[in-house]
């Protein structure tokens, strides 16, 4: 499987290095500037020859950008804050069990059912495909693989 990834924002770094992720390029093309189509399309073509499964980025960032590489490459979104909000103890944990749980999600379904999209809100705790949904009320079957035999 690929480790190739795209962020929306330059905030993810710390988080690839620390998990193995390569970072092969963002959506924003300049910090605090949205893309433009020929970005996208530089992106879209990055996607296919390098196998980008994944966009990370934070939710309070616009979602177009990622539906748009979602419907023409296949990239996974997933939607998570960057950072932990809540101040009490575990929490910080949680936000990063709640992020891991996403990316294996997306992962997961980009493997066995790469024709359906699928957008991951993990900073919402929803998802906002029929798979997403089905993924998430099945989540423990999920996390186990596909049955085999």
């Amino acid at each position: 499987p690929s480790h190739a990834i795209f962020t929306y924002h330059r905030s993810w770094s710390y988080f690839a290095d620390a998990f193995g992720f390569e970072v092969v390029n963002t959506v924003e093309p300049v910090p605090g500037i949205p893309p433009t189509a020929r970005h996208l399309a530089e992106l879209v073509s990055q996607a296919k020859s390098r196998n980008v499964g994944l966009l990370l980025q934070e939710s309070y960032f616009s979602s177009e950008g990622g539906r748009f590489l979602n419907r023409q490459s296949g990239v996974r979104l997933v939607v998570q804050a960057a950072s932990c909000d809540a101040p009490e103890a575990g929490s910080y944990l949680r936000h990063f069990d709640t992020l891991i749980a996403a990316l294996s999600l997306a992962l997961y379904a980009r493997a066995y059912y790469p024709r359906i999209p699928l957008v991951i809100d993990a900073a919402r705790r929803r998802d906002t495909t029929i798979l997403g949904q089905v993924a998430a009320a099945r989540w423990p079957e999920w996390r186990r693989g596909p049955r085999t035999g």
